[in-house]
């Protein structure tokens, strides 16, 4: 089974997102599964988002009942980034629980220490895992490996931009 559940409610207006937040987090806390919410938008390389209101962050875990929050700083899905870390130290102070950053494959190394200090508790890497994936797959059948080479020379590259993640985000060896 999953231990966590991730819920977006940034279609709905504020009040029904967070009712919303609220039922998903009743049921998933009853089967002891953690839950991550998110205020804002997060770009998808288009440049436009929404970003994440300082003052609606701590209704997420009062009225929300999220365990975590997914906030919109800057990061754009699958694209270099920086952070507007001003907005990210104000979300912090008044929000009442840990932060999660999306989109976090492009965001600037500097930015990704700066966040970790201010809260962040998780940043997500899926673009940069799948490009990592490619990568090694490429890597191995240009050189005409079989399919266990391609397999073991993709994970190898994921393995390589994970570890390197978890360093910069202060992680390494933490497990």
């Amino acid at each position: 089974g999953y231990n966590s559940v991730m819920y977006d409610g940034h279609d709905l207006p504020l009040e029904e997102a967070l009712a919303e937040t609220a039922l998903i987090a009743r049921a998933a806390h009853g089967l002891n599964a953690s839950v991550e919410g998110e205020l804002g938008t997060f770009g998808g390389g288009q440049g436009s988002f929404d970003l994440t209101n300082p003052d609606e962050a701590p209704l997420m875990f009062e009225r929300g009942h999220v365990d975590m929050l997914a906030v919109s700083v800057g990061s754009e899905h699958g694209q270099a980034s920086r952070l507007d870390l001003d907005l990210l130290a104000a979300i912090n102070a008044k929000a009442q629980g840990p932060l999660v950053i999306h989109g976090g494959s492009g965001v600037h190394e500097d930015d990704v220490r700066a966040a970790v200090r201010m809260g962040v508790v998780k940043i997500n890497i899926g673009a940069a895992l799948s490009r990592a994936w490619c990568q090694g797959s490429r890597e191995a059948l240009e050189a005409g490996e079989d399919h266990y080479g391609v397999l073991g020379r993709a994970m190898d590259r994921v393995r390589e931009v994970a570890r390197h993640r978890l360093q910069l985000m202060g992680a390494s060896g933490r497990a």
